[in-house]
């Protein structure tokens, strides 16, 4: 998968570690505000994700993106985050 970090903010707030957005070139796609989640030694991207509320005032969120594919879905986590932690190690020198 083709992949570049455009930009990253971080932005920490419990498991919630950043912003990201990314470009898929070989699908000529960008994607803006996916969020960098940190727990338990583990992290991960969770795409874009637009919040509402339920009709008993609630919050839930709803998905706005979505591989269809696992493989493709692995490898974009695979390659956003060895993007980001590029960046984390470059910014640290």
């Amino acid at each position: 998968m083709n992949l570049e970090l455009i930009k990253y903010k971080a932005y920490k707030s419990g498991s919630l570690e950043g912003f990201a957005d990314f470009r898929l070139t070989d699908v000529c796609l960008e994607i803006y505000g996916a969020m960098l989640f940190e727990k338990d030694g583990k992290r991960w991207i969770l795409l874009p994700q637009k919040e509402y509320r339920k009709k008993n005032g609630g919050r839930a969120w709803q998905t706005l993106l979505k591989f269809t594919d696992a493989e493709a879905y692995h490898d974009f986590q695979k390659s956003a985050l060895k993007q980001l932690e590029h960046l984390q190690t470059v910014s640290k020198h």
